[in-house]
């Protein structure tokens, strides 16, 4: 499989920023007012477009704050004359800016409590927006707290404040801590990427098998039934039987009770039938995938486990090829003395919801097979 990104760049919510450096941009060639115009137009148009775009996606919820925050200037300098000093312009742009993501950071558990309605896409969705802007904020609030602390130092030690002061400080400085924070929000993701490039993802999905996020698989094994997990399960028979093996401690849930011997995951980013050829290759190399038959597809929810289950089954002729001492305890059962088992917590609880259908299933190929 090819290199997964843990996070995908448009988690960046600090990009929500851009029309602030925008406005700070054009505040260095044309008038106040005009740039404030000009800025409010391109964050109401990108407030537009995210608001219009075709199914889901994250709300970028900076965006809209710094969209907020721009059309209450232009308001105010339609309605009010403003009397903000040129040297302090940029300065008073920077505070105003920082409003929208402090208030945000203030009313985060409100937010996230809004957010629990929806379909559970659209909340997952939410939830990561607004995870992902709060860190964006705490950046931006730091910054510029460092910022303002030390401009608020120097105007009072330095008055007049020197030309080198005043460029620095009051110029360079505001537009450098919005800026700054999005490459750090950029450098942030790389280097949390390169860090968990090692890391198993998997998907999550809804019911009807659509993937709605991902998850790594350590949290997936620690949360167990939190979200539905896809799983492939190959059902190996030959001559009318069911070729069953005692749960290894490698597999998930249910060590020691007896089951099918291949069963995994999904991965994130990769098809059903990538998923099915890369697990019956780990397994049985010696097969080709062309010979597997698709079932049916589940949903199985307990106490332990969440998984939406793809079915397939494999039909052999010859098991020598399982005869290799790689499945401890395997053999060949019979339905009979599968039936004879069941309802005593010997097998899976995913092989005893199986069965009917794979003895209807497997009796019918048989069937088949000799005439």
């Amino acid at each position: 499989m090819n290199k997964i990104n843990i996070l995908s760049y448009k988690y960046n919510m600090s990009l929500g920023f851009v029309p602030v450096l925008v406005c700070f941009l054009l505040c260095e060639f044309i008038q106040h007012d005009m740039a404030i115009y000009i800025s409010t137009v391109i964050a109401l148009s990108a407030s537009l477009y995210t608001r219009m775009r075709n199914g889901a996606h994250l709300p970028p919820f900076l965006l809209y704050g710094s969209t907020g925050m721009l059309v209450l200037l232009s308001v105010f300098h339609v309605f009010v004359i403003c009397t903000t000093p040129d040297h302090l312009y940029t300065l008073a742009i920077e505070v105003a800016a920082l409003i929208p993501p402090a208030l945000f950071l203030l009313n985060r558990r409100r937010i996230l409590k809004s957010i629990s309605t929806g379909s559970p896409q659209i909340q997952i969705l939410s939830q990561q927006s607004v995870e992902a802007s709060l860190v964006s904020s705490r950046i931006l609030l730091l910054l510029a707290g460092l910022h303002l602390f030390i401009a608020i130092i120097v105007m009072v030690v330095q008055r007049p404040l020197s030309p080198v002061s005043h460029l620095l400080l009051l110029r360079l400085a505001p537009p450098a801590v919005f800026l700054l924070t999005i490459l750090l929000n950029i450098w942030g993701i790389h280097y949390f990427n390169r860090l968990m490039s090692r890391e198993i993802l998997l998907p999550i999905v809804n019911k009807r098998g659509d993937v709605i996020g991902k998850c790594l698989a350590d949290d997936a094994l620690r949360h167990k039934n939190r979200y539905i997990l896809p799983v492939v399960r190959i059902v190996v028979s030959a001559h009318g039987m069911i070729f069953l093996a005692p749960r290894e401690t490698n597999r998930i849930g249910e060590i020691g009770k007896t089951d099918i011997i291949i069963e995994d995951y999904l991965l994130f980013g990769e098809t059903l039938q990538q998923g099915v050829v890369r697990i019956l290759r780990q397994q049985i190399p010696e097969i080709s995938a062309q010979q597997l038959r698709y079932s049916f597809m589940y949903h199985l929810e307990n106490e332990v486990r969440n998984r939406l289950v793809y079915l397939f089954t494999l039909s052999l002729e010859d098991d020598a090829i399982l005869n290799n001492g790689k499945y401890k305890g395997g053999k060949l059962w019979t339905f009979r003395q599968i039936s004879d088992n069941l309802q005593k917590n010997f097998f899976s609880s995913c092989f005893e919801y199986e069965y009917d259908y794979l003895k209807e299933i497997i009796c019918t190929t048989e069937k088949y097979r000799e005439s």
